[in-house]
This record gives C-alpha cells, structure tokens and sequence, in this order.
C-alpha cells in the first residue's frame, strides 16, 4: 500500500493525540481487523480523507 504524501510544509514531525470515545475505539480497531491495517494506519487515512476532500476545490 502506498502512503499518500503530504507537502513539505504540512508533514509534522510531532505526534498527534486522538482522544476517542469507547464507542469510536472499538470501531477503529474493527476496521483495523478488517482491512489488516494498525490503528495508526487506520487513523492516519481517515484524517487525510478528511482533510483532502475539505481542501478539495
């Protein structure tokens, strides 16, 4: 699977922190099953998604 790839002045170098009910946990980690993806990855594509399709013309 390839990774999309942010721009250079978008990349964070950071962590970031995801607060999730235990509700949105357990569906997380059910997708992650599915797919064969970690919680990460799984994470990681949703927010990207997200954020392509709001900058999105």
């Amino acid at each position: 699977m390839v990774m999309p790839k942010l721009p250079p002045g978008e990349r964070r170098s950071e962590p970031v922190f995801v607060l999730l009910r235990p509700r949105e946990l357990q569906q997380v980690d059910k997708i992650a099953e599915k797919e064969g993806k970690s919680r990460a990855q799984v994470l990681r594509e949703s927010f990207l998604d997200r954020h392509t399709q709001v900058d999105a013309p």
